[in-house]
């Protein structure tokens, strides 16, 4: 007999113990509670006459990126979009619309490849954009940007290889390749 009774209070206080987070839970709704906490914005081509197809993406030094697109170049300082290409005091440096590449060199320069313009220089200590001068390259469509461990950029075209150091371009072509 004792040993039913136990049995029978070990259950009902198993029951019981149980019994107590199902019914002692409080409603938790992770959406509203999320919202409340957190702003939300999205950005996209709707809002911000903004291209979709993004073809690259830097987020320099200051924190600032820099979206290179099929119809712009802007930069995004965490609130707004500016687009860079169509300002009136630069705009004769960018040919057309497309941005293939950009990169932030060691000194904290932006340089921008584009499509059949060559490259572009923005020198951030002057806030000033620079096209970098050479008949040579200035119908290049510059597909990739790198800077080696010397400082010398490098962009790749479908055709060159180009050497940019001091804003002086040497263009090595790439005949081995298809």
């Amino acid at each position: 007999m004792k040993s039913t009774k136990k049995i029978f209070i070990l259950t009902l206080l198993g029951i019981i113990f149980c019994s107590i987070p199902i019914f002692g839970q409080v409603k938790f709704d992770l959406e509203e509670s999320f919202n409340s906490r957190y702003q939300i914005k999205s950005w996209n081509a709707n809002n911000y006459n903004f291209s979709n197809s993004v073809l690259s993406v830097i987020q320099s030094e200051t924190g600032h990126l820099w979206i290179g697109t099929f119809e712009g170049l802007y930069t995004f300082d965490g609130l707004d979009f500016k687009r860079v290409d169509k300002e009136k005091n630069h705009e004769h440096l960018f040919l057309n619309d497309t941005f293939w590449s950009i990169l932030e060199d060691s000194q904290k320069n932006i340089w921008i490849g584009t499509n059949g313009g060559g490259v572009v220089l923005y020198k951030t200590k002057e806030k000033k954009y620079i096209k970098i001068q050479d008949k040579k390259i200035q119908n290049e469509i510059v597909i990739s940007l790198f800077e080696d461990s010397k400082g010398i950029i490098w962009a790749g075209t479908r055709k060159n290889l180009l050497k940019i150091q001091n804003q002086k371009v040497d263009i090595i072509p790439l005949k081995e390749f298809p």
